[in-house]
C-alpha cells in the first residue's frame, strides 16, 4: 500500500483564517491572508522573530491551537483516500502539542491515523510515496526524490510560483483532489 503523507496546518487545519483574528488583536494591526507572502510570518508581517514568538507562546497558553477551523472537505476527503492509502499526519508543530492535535483531528472526524511532529520534513521523506503539503520550498525539494511520485501543493499566498516541477500539482479545495492521482 503507498504512503501519503499530510501536512497539518495550511492543509487540513485552516490555520491562518483562524488565527488572523487573534494575531491582529495581539499586534493591534489588521494583516490579510494576502499579506502572507512567504512561509515565515514574521517577515510577511516585517517584524523581528522575537515579536512573533511572543504571539506563539500566547497561541498555547490560550489553548488557541485547539480552536482552529478544519479546511472545508478535509476530512471527509482523507475518509476516502485512507482506504486506498496508508496514511499519516506530519506538521512541524512543536512536540508538545502533539495530544492537543490529536483531539482536534478526532474532533473533527479526521481518519485516526498516526501523527509525526518534525522540525523538517526532509527528515522523513524516504518513508513516503505522496505529498500533500502547503509549503512550496518543501514541496520542491519533495519533487526531487526519485522515490516521491506526487505532491500535492495546497494553494496559498505564500507558496506562489510561476512553474512548479512536473511531480507537484497545485490544488486549491480538498474537493480538487481525486483519489486518482495517487495511483
Amino acid at each position: 500500500m503507498h504512503k501519503l503523507a499530510v501536512d497539518v496546518d495550511g492543509v487540513i487545519a485552516n490555520f491562518v483564517d483562524s488565527m488572523l483574528p487573534h494575531m491582529n488583536a495581539f499586534f493591534e494591526s489588521n494583516f490579510k491572508r494576502e499579506d502572507i507572502v512567504c512561509f515565515d510570518f514574521h517577515k510577511a508581517f516585517g517584524m523581528p522573530e522575537e515579536d512573533f514568538n511572543r504571539f506563539w507562546a500566547y497561541m498555547k497558553q490560550n489553548g488557541l491551537w485547539g480552536s482552529i477551523a478544519p479546511m472545508p472537505g478535509a476530512a471527509k476527503q482523507l475518509q476516502l483516500l485512507s482506504q486506498a492509502l496508508d496514511l499519516e499526519y506530519i506538521t512541524s508543530r512543536p512536540a508538545e502539542l502533539q495530544n492537543t492535535t490529536l483531539s482536534w483531528l478526532d474532533r473533527h472526524g479526521f481518519p485516526e491515523k498516526s501523527i509525526t511532529m518534525v522540525k523538517n520534513k526532509k527528515d522523513i521523506i524516504d518513508e513516503f510515496d505522496y505529498f500533500i503539503d502547503d509549503r512550496l520550498e518543501d514541496c520542491i525539494g519533495l519533487a526531487e526524490i526519485e522515490s516521491v511520485r506526487r505532491i500535492l501543493l495546497f494553494d496559498a499566498p505564500w507558496n506562489q510560483c510561476s512553474e512548479l516541477p512536473e511531480k507537484i500539482i497545485r490544488v486549491k479545495t480538498w474537493s480538487e483532489i481525486d483519489p486518482d492521482l495517487f495511483q
